[in-house]
């Protein structure tokens, strides 16, 4: 069965009957008027329905436009990779517009890719389309984590050559804490940013500092053989110390921060130095300690205080306190503070080895002064002949040592 729609003739010719309708035709009973049918407008494929072809006056207008809207960067980006691929493989020699077709494919970028890959004509393009095709057609699935990958190899790449290994080698060896540094700002760097790196660098940078701040070094000095120069212990083992008296060098400005450091090493030194090598007359324990201050640059008054808190306990067990060669800084503040006065200006020396020498010249008296029968102690005691107040005039006249130096 066929549903076509009528034409417009078959339709006019049944509204014509319909309206002029003869009365030889007799009305049949429930009969009723015939509805108006809209016609479906049927496509004409005729020859000369088709839309007129673009004549080629119009492409090479179009081009010629293009061409006319072209800025100077566009023309460098076309015509540059040419003059430069045709000066490289001499192609004007040759006249063959295939070959110069073949490398110039199309943006800079294009024909830079061109070039690496060694192409030569233009079926290079033509294999680069087909591979190109198939990979979309057929290998997506495959390539659907080579974004990542991509911009994963490029961050490494880039950051390798950031990373300066032989600056990491040279900390390693010269010294672990600015090497721990390093590590520690690089690995934050890599993954929490540079904000974070940088500020976690700084951080323990200034904790670094801080800490060597509050823990100065100090070191017990002995008497180099055949000098009067007197070194740290540790780097010179051969170096020696005297019986009852204890050097000290403290290698840093001295305040509140580091003054409870120094005090407790202080006391400690008071045991420990006994594992050196010493000299001079058999004591029981430690009756002088001498302060090397000319490291010291500066001093604050919570410092001041700490050392007359020393002294005090010093005094309290019958120690005495010597401090040699305060710069002027130093001397000033604890002339103002009232220490001078307090330890006794005798006991303020330019040289460590004129501080060692009243020293030494005190433990020997006291020395004999204990192998003297009781009765001759007495006398001395009374003409006061051992006394400390007499050592002022006696440390300007100190030139040579009191015992013999071992050769």
């Amino acid at each position: 069965m066929s549903y076509a729609s009528l034409s417009v003739k078959d339709l006019t010719s049944l509204v014509s009957r319909s309206g002029t309708g003869s009365s030889s035709s007799p009305k049949l009973p429930g009969q009723t008027r015939p509805v108006k049918v809209i016609p479906l407008q049927h496509p004409d494929t005729s020859d000369d329905a088709r839309p007129p072809s673009i004549p080629f006056d119009d492409i090479l207008s179009g081009w010629r436009a293009k061409i006319k809207r072209m800025s100077l960067v566009d023309w460098v980006e076309t015509l540059f990779p040419c003059f430069r691929w045709i000066r490289t493989y001499r192609w004007s020699e040759y006249f063959k517009l295939d070959l110069m077709a073949g490398i110039t494919v199309g943006s800079f970028s294009r024909s830079a890719v061109s070039n690496e890959s060694e192409a030569k004509t233009g079926l290079s393009g033509l294999i680069t389309g087909i591979i190109i095709g198939c990979s979309l057609l057929f290998l997506t699935p495959v390539f659907k984590y080579i974004p990542q990958c991509a911009l994963a190899a490029i961050v490494i790449s880039a950051v390798s050559g950031l990373v300066d290994y032989d600056e990491a080698i040279f900390l390693w060896r010269v010294d672990k804490r600015d090497f721990t540094l390093w590590t520690i700002t690089s690995t934050t760097t890599l993954f929490f940013g540079i904000e974070i790196g940088v500020l976690v660098g700084v951080g323990f940078s200034l904790a670094f500092v801080i800490h060597e701040s509050a823990n100065p070094h100090i070191a017990v000095l002995g008497r180099l053989p055949g000098t009067t120069v007197y070194r740290n212990v540790k780097q010179y083992p051969e170096a020696y110390t005297y019986n009852g008296i204890v050097i000290v060098r403290i290698d840093a400005p001295i305040y509140f921060a580091n003054i409870s450091y120094i005090k407790d090493r202080l006391r400690g030194y008071e045991v420990a130095v006994d594992k050196y090598t010493t000299k001079g007359p058999e004591v029981e324990r430690i009756s002088f300690v001498i302060l090397e201050m000319s490291p010291v640059t500066h001093i604050d008054s919570s410092a001041v205080e700490a050392l007359k808190e020393l002294y005090q306990e010093y005094k309290a067990r019958d120690i005495q306190l010597a401090i040699s060669n305060p710069n002027k800084d130093v001397h000033m503040t604890i002339a103002r503070s009232g220490m001078v006065e307090l330890v006794g200006k005798e006991w303020y020396f330019v040289r460590v080895h004129d501080a060692v020498q009243v020293c030494l010249n005190c433990v020997q008296s006291s020395s004999l002064e204990d192998k003297k029968p009781s009765f001759l102690r007495r006398f001395s005691n009374n003409n006061g002949s051992s006394s400390y107040n007499d050592l002022q005039s006696y440390n300007t006249l100190l030139k040579e040592p009191l015992l013999p130096v071992e050769k």
